[in-house]
């Protein structure tokens, strides 16, 4: 009875901690910010990269400020890819009325500056597991590979890598770590000291 009794406001403590710890952002997002070249002699390069897709109300946005040496009609295939597996592989074909990328439909040489929303379909979504928004430091990346309608040829490729926002290295989880492994080792500290003092009694 006296362990239960010792230890009851350390229990009562960590679950105050825990209450009290920041708790993470309600809105699931998979973000990027940085686009470099993924093939030698690519021919378009970004100033400007930030891309936002929150699957809770199905919309891809994007802010693109770029230089292109490409010139024609193009199609851009999409590989997202998660720990080493290619999660979504999608062609895209920016003269789709659905897609709004007007700039890329035909690509001209020069700056281009793209700013949308798309709205992505439920079924593409549900191709993304769950677990992709909460995991810390996501390992994934896209890629985009541009083609040539015509030859069918790779004229440029662009990657980023992808976050969801949350990382080990966040102050929160770092604290909370830090609090729950010091008492973790306090409470086995009194219980070991306990148990020692009662063996001694007998």
């Amino acid at each position: 009875m006296r362990h239960s009794t010792l230890l009851s406001p350390f229990t009562f403590l960590l679950a105050s901690l825990i209450a009290f710890l920041p708790s993470s952002s309600a809105t699931r997002l998979i973000e990027s910010s940085s686009l470099n070249p993924c093939q030698a002699n690519s021919s378009f390069s970004a100033s400007l990269f930030n891309v936002v897709f929150t699957p809770d109300n199905n919309t891809l946005s994007f802010n693109i400020v770029g230089v292109s040496s490409i010139s024609g009609n193009v199609t851009a295939e999409l590989l997202v890819i998660a720990y080493g597996y290619t999660a979504l592989r999608e062609t895209l074909d920016p003269c789709s009325a659905s897609l709004n990328l007007g700039g890329l439909c035909p690509m001209n040489t020069g700056q281009i500056n793209i700013q949308s929303n798309i709205n992505i379909p439920s079924s593409v979504i549900n191709q993304v597991p769950g677990i992709a928004y909460s995991v810390p430091d996501l390992d994934g990346k896209v890629q985009i590979y541009i083609n040539d309608t015509d030859t069918g040829k790779a004229v440029a490729c662009v990657e980023a890598e992808l976050s969801n926002g949350k990382t080990v290295d966040q102050k929160g989880v770092g604290w909370a770590t830090a609090v729950i492994a010091g008492l973790a080792l306090l409470a086995s500290a009194i219980t070991s000291g306990l148990g020692h003092s009662n063996t001694a009694a007998h």
